[in-house]
């Protein structure tokens, strides 16, 4: 079945989605996500955590206090049927689901793991994994009490999987920015953001400094040598230079 959404839902969708690119980090970005989101779909509570090392991190919550969302952490996590599934549901293409279509209503009310829905009187949820570039991020959950009588819709399912690669792509470029925080020094991540340099320009740049050859560096990363040479070109431009030794004057090897 085809769903169609409304001019003013796409219009909704838009807005947050350029919420979520505007975001200057995850926080925010999720609580934008949450905010904003309550004008498309009805939920009592919402949830979010990273993943690292395929355990749940850096809890984010709606009508959640921190002390509920760590509790998820460090007890509920181990009793979660989905867990064992996050390499599938965290894949880019899988869709958002509903948790009631996964999980029998018998096994709910036996399992550990759902009496912490029994807690917060919840009955009906969404789980939406994220993920790119083969990479497991983390996810979002919506929640609705067992008042609301009514499980989410195949409309409130797209809508989440519309949000869900904005989502996807922001945390993405969050991690990779992250890794490249901690792994380049200081004076050269610095030096990134001043010049504005790509992740590929600063690959290059890294190479060269440890004493690679043009021929070598195409090799390692699987590139051109006509792609390398447009790389330096945009490397020369940006930091207003002509030659590998000025570049190096300006990146000394540490």
């Amino acid at each position: 079945m085809t769903i169609e959404l409304l001019n003013k839902e796409w219009d909704f969708i838009n807005q947050i989605s350029l919420k979520i690119h505007a975001s200057e980090d995850r926080e925010e970005m999720v609580n934008n996500v949450f905010s904003f989101l309550q004008n498309l779909i009805s939920f009592d509570y919402a949830s979010f955590y990273l993943y690292n090392n395929g355990n749940a991190v850096c809890p984010v919550g709606y009508n959640f206090s921190q002390e509920e969302l760590l509790s998820y952490i460090n007890g509920w996590e181990a009793y979660d049927p989905f867990k064992p599934l996050r390499t599938l549901l965290c894949d880019y293409s899988h869709p958002a689901i509903r948790a009631n279509e996964y999980v029998f209503k018998k096994a709910a009310d036996e399992e550990e793991y759902y009496k912490l829905w029994q807690i917060k009187d919840i009955k009906y949820s969404i789980f939406a994994g994220l993920g790119y570039n083969s990479t497991i991020l983390g996810s979002i959950s919506l929640y609705r009490k067992e008042s609301s009588d009514k499980d989410f819709s195949d409309r409130d399912l797209k809508i989440m999987n519309l949000l869900k690669s904005h989502i996807n792509i922001w945390l993405w470029r969050d991690q990779k920015h992250s890794e490249l925080e901690t792994v380049l020094p200081g004076t050269l991540y610095e030096m990134k953001k001043q010049y504005h340099l790509t992740d590929r320009e600063l690959e290059v740049i890294g190479l060269w400094r440890e004493g690679f050859t043009d021929k070598e560096i195409c090799e390692r990363i699987s590139i051109s040598l006509n792609t390398l040479k447009k790389h330096i070109s945009n490397v020369f431009g940006k930091l207003n230079i002509n030659s590998r030794v000025e570049l190096l004057k300006k990146f000394p090897k540490d």
